[in-house]
């Protein structure tokens, strides 16, 4: 990784300068054009730090989740996250869902012994509507639960792919103390740890795909 691939990435594009929150000025290059362009050596020496941190984890076997929601580059995410050995999360964030932790394992075991008894000779055994049913439900579930369904206690450390779309979460995150690392673009409005932040381009299916990558290959 260089400066050189973080700008074809497009990683150093922020937000309009009008959409672009001053507690993220530390990390502008400069304007152009009304549009943020954000410093890549500052970008640079933070995905080295939280990639060697990452890095670190992994080795140690610490759960690390991935956190974006956004319908595109979603098989993407699934993808890198599911070769580097991480939990995910892709379509929704249920409210509580660090806070309120012991709920959130209820749903995993419901979901895991679903989907048992939907494998098992016993569900051939109720009838047709009864069936239907339990997979529609067990379907609905697994479209939010599917990438944490190994999980048996709360994250060691989280990475939020788009901290301006998920605001609330990465509240919830500060109040749980999970560690973790929060990456978006220069509209950003919450006061984070320098080594918590990345700035980034998440507007870009080329500039996630360069960041998710960096941190977690």
């Amino acid at each position: 990784m260089d400066i050189q691939s973080i700008v074809q990435a497009g990683c150093h594009f922020g937000s309009l300068k009008k959409d672009s929150h001053p507690k993220t000025k530390e990390y502008w290059l400069w304007v152009h054009n009304n549009v943020v362009v954000i410093n890549p050596e500052m970008m640079m020496e933070r995905i080295a730090t939280l990639h060697a941190k990452i890095a670190e984890l992994k080795k140690a076997k610490k759960d690390v989740l991935v956190v974006w929601i956004k319908s595109l580059y979603s098989d993407r995410v699934v993808e890198i996250a599911k070769k580097s050995g991480c939990h995910y999360l892709d379509y929704k964030v249920l409210g509580g869902f660090l806070t309120n932790f012991d709920t959130l394992i209820g749903r995993i075991t419901s979901m895991n012994k679903m989907k048992t008894f939907l494998e098992s000779e016993d569900f051939v055994r109720i009838t047709k509507k009864e069936q239907l049913a339990m997979k529609r439900e067990y379907v609905k579930i697994q479209r939010i639960y599917q990438g944490v369904s190994h999980l048996t206690k709360k994250p060691d450390y989280v990475i939020v792919l788009d901290g301006c779309l998920m605001q609330g979460f990465v509240r919830e995150l500060k109040k749980s103390g999970i560690d973790n690392a929060v990456v978006a673009s220069t509209d950003f409005k919450q006061r984070r740890p320098d080594d918590k932040l990345l700035v980034a381009n998440t507007n870009s299916f080329t500039s996630v795909d360069f960041v998710l990558k960096s941190l977690l290959v």
